[in-house]
């Protein structure tokens, strides 16, 4: 009978035991490790096999999926074994299971048949090779033609499967094989290795290159383990005349740590920035270092021994219930500790260096560099909390400018889920999980107003398009009953209504282009069209599994996919994906597998059309070009050059004229990249919560982002982020900075 796999961390066995029951009520058998084995023998014996012979791979992911090996280790095992998957998102606190179960159950019931095939292959497959590869164990007559036409589809099988396979043939061909045919297989084999030279010489460079570029990469990260300094001095060896990916990365990497604006030495004079230095001299330093400190709804403590953070959440932060804690383990035992005046960062210094926290997450999202710090020193934030000063026991004070680049515009308490550009362009529509919709300014950031018009109406929000009119928006979400439905609010008017949809369809994702006046509208496994305007039906895409949606200003509809980070474009005149290439450089092509990846937003450029999503580190950005009459598909490309710590992105955006997209990440991260060329541009990490909304202010001077922790900030775009020759000039003005400071020799 076939059964499902469930791929899920430890910390989530409760809700995946119910989500196990709905399912079994269903009539769907299900395997999941009970008894949560790890790897070695038993978990190779038990759960590779369970996921080989599964009829399809349900992966259960949080944040602590991402984190956990053995989690993502079975999903590559699912990969490789070609199951089909379903990812279903519990990185909220709650999670509708009864919601979840028909998702899947309907999946599961959608499964193509030879799907079944391909695991009663791989099974056959294994037991052939386990029994010391006997001819008797080989398939013959009904099961051998079964597989026979899945073997023969490229990548359908893996390469035991597909040797299985033609071992049987040729056991079953063998009396009637001849010299002849052998000689000439020889022969053709021959063939395929002279053809196959060039391509390999190919690679060959191609490896050397990526060698050494691993080489000077490596090089540069011990640089900046040293120093911030020693970073910049090691980036300016680059070639100066290089301004490709690889040069631009360096001279980020090098730029991305936070050193002191100001600097007074044990005995000497302040020198820096003016205002800095008046923070220095104004600075309130403790007597002795602090063991706890207080925020907007936390309170921060150590451990006894000085090596454990713990921040207890006294409620009402988004995402956060009564009584939450976040543990953080220090490098260092902790000298002191101190919240920002507004309460929404968390400074910790020890003899390590120094630290800041999320409070309610408990991440740390920065580190102050650049100066010299030792066991005992204290910590000041200035007044208005644009500085920190940390005075070291010697006596000399550094000051460091922590957010030079953001500015939190509001704290709304909302728990942000995706967002919208409204009012041509000039305001963001960003919609919070209860339904409430904050308008903001999309120049300033400024909250413009707060609808309300769908609360007693959702139990859950998740997904907002903008309507036909400029302050019209559509928002996908489940109603009171648990039913899923689409909305359409009027922000202005602050009214909203339910829009029909067919009785087939739970909407699960939406998006729409009011210039070519086009909604596109999901449930995960088919997506069906409309006329934004009027409503009526154009056509309907089947076959293609649906985890994030965009709609560009010609009508073609861009698609992400579940599990192995599919991403397909379907033209205005076509209700099926483009046939799509790998993008090639210098005639190796560039596309790999994607374990772990599947897209959770889309945008659209002047060029390209990229996505983001789940599996970020694991090349979880994919992007999309029309080049020499076909579709050209590039996999990996943000990873490779953004240096984030997150697992995740699922927030995405396009400047108005399309030069440049920006990525939010999990860990507070937005990125910048440029659309011509896909190169890298700016990284900020200014904040600690989640970025689940972005948008481009009309003159792509700034970005609007909200978080999950319903923070409203406004980021300021780096205009010379992409240009070679004024990192370099920054990176020498931060060497002649430090010296001034006698921080650098």
């Amino acid at each position: 009978m076939a059964y499902l796999f469930i791929s899920y961390p430890r910390r989530r066995a409760e809700s995946v035991a119910r989500l196990q029951a709905l399912l079994e009520a269903r009539g769907i058998e299900v395997w999941r490790d009970t008894e949560q084995l790890r790897f070695g023998t038993a978990w190779d014996a038990r759960v590779t096999a369970a996921i080989r012979g599964s009829a399809m791979v349900v992966l259960f992911q949080s944040e602590e999926w991402f984190a956990s090996g053995p989690c993502r280790s079975e999903a590559d095992q699912a990969r490789y074994y070609h199951r089909p998957i379903v990812t279903l998102s519990a990185h909220d606190s709650e999670v509708d299971l009864e919601e979840a179960a028909a998702f899947v159950a309907k999946r599961f019931a959608a499964r193509p048949p030879e799907g079944d095939v391909v695991a009663d292959l791989e099974v056959e497959a294994a037991e052939w090779a386990r029994t010391g590869r006997r001819v008797r164990n080989l398939a013959r007559r009904r099961n051998l033609r079964r597989f026979l036409p899945v073997a023969a589809r490229p990548g359908a099988v893996t390469e035991l499967a597909e040797d299985f396979v033609q071992q049987s043939l040729r056991w079953r061909r063998m009396v009637r094989a001849s010299l002849s045919v052998l000689v000439m297989g020889v022969m053709a084999s021959v063939m395929v290795l002279v053809a196959g030279a060039y391509q390999i010489g190919q690679v060959d460079e191609a490896n050397q290159s990526n060698t050494a570029l691993a080489e000077r990469r490596t090089a540069l990260e011990s640089a900046l383990l040293e120093s911030p300094y020693a970073g910049a001095e090691a980036a300016l060896a680059e070639d100066p005349a290089s301004e490709g990916p690889t040069t631009l990365a360096s001279y980020q990497d090098a730029l991305e740590p936070c050193v002191p604006v100001a600097y007074a030495p044990a005995g000497g004079e302040a020198a820096g920035d003016a205002s800095a230095v008046e923070a220095l001299e104004n600075a309130a330093f403790p007597q002795a270092g602090r063991t706890s400190a207080t925020g907007a709804g936390w309170r921060a403590s150590v451990s006894d021994d000085d090596r454990v953070l713990r921040i207890d959440q006294d409620g009402g932060a988004a995402g956060a219930g009564d009584g939450a804690a976040a543990t953080a383990v220090l490098d260092a035992p902790c000298d002191d500790m101190a919240a920002s005046p507004g309460g929404d960062v968390l400074a910790v210094v020890s003899a390590q260096g120094v630290q800041l926290f999320d409070p309610v997450f408990g991440t740390c999202f920065a580190e102050l560099s650049g100066a010299p710090v030792a066991a005992g020193s204290v910590l000041s934030w200035s007044v208005d909390g644009t500085y920190l000063a940390m005075r070291a026991p010697d006596g000399s004070v550094a000051v460091w400018e922590p957010s030079s680049r953001t500015t939190v515009t509001a704290s709304t308490g909302l728990w942000f889920m995706d967002g919208a550009i409204i009012a041509d362009g000039s305001q963001v529509a960003f919609l919070a999980r209860d339904g409430s919709i904050a308008v903001v300014d999309a120049a300033t950031g400024e909250v413009l107003g707060l609808d309300t018009s769908l609360g007693g109406m959702l139990k859950t929000a998740s997904d907002i398009a903008p309507g036909a009119t400029a302050h019209e928006v559509l928002v996908v979400g489940v109603d009171t009953t648990g039913k899923r439905g689409l909305y359409l609010v009027d922000v202005a008017g602050h009214t909203a209504q339910v829009v029909n949809v067919p009785a087939d369809v739970e909407p699960w994702y939406i998006a729409t282009s009011p210039t070519a006046d086009i909604l596109a509208l999901s449930d995960g496994a088919q997506t069906l069209v409309y006329d934004l305007a009027t409503g009526e039906g154009l056509k309907r895409i089947e076959n293609v599994s649906v985890s994030a949606l965009a709609v560009d200003d010609e009508g073609r509809i861009y698609l992400g996919s579940f599990g192995g980070g599919g991403f397909s474009v379907v033209e205005p005149d076509s209700s099926v994906p483009a046939d799509t290439t790998a993008a090639s450089i210098d005639g190796v092509a560039s596309v790999s597998a994607t374990p772990g990846a599947s897209p959770r937003a889309i945008a659209v450029g002047g060029t390209h059309a990229v996505s983001v999503g789940d599996g970020f580190e694991e090349n979880g950005s994919l992007a999309l070009a029309f080049e020499d009459g076909s579709w050209q598909l590039t996999t990996g490309f943000l990873t490779s050059w953004t240096p984030v710590d997150a697992h995740q992105a699922r927030a995405l955006a396009a400047s108005p004229d399309g030069t440049v997209f920006a990525a939010g990440f999990s860990d507070g991260s937005v990125a910048l990249l440029r659309d011509s060329d896909l190169y890298p541009g700016a990284v900020v990490r200014e904040q600690g919560s989640e970025v689940r909304a972005l948008a481009f202010s009309p003159d792509a001077s700034a970005l609007i982002v909200a978080m999950r922790d319903g923070t409203i900030a406004r980021v300021e775009v780096d205009d010379g982020s992409f240009d070679a020759a004024t990192l370099r000039e920054r990176l020498r003005e931060r060497l002649d900075t430090a010296r001034a400071l006698g921080l650098w020799e």
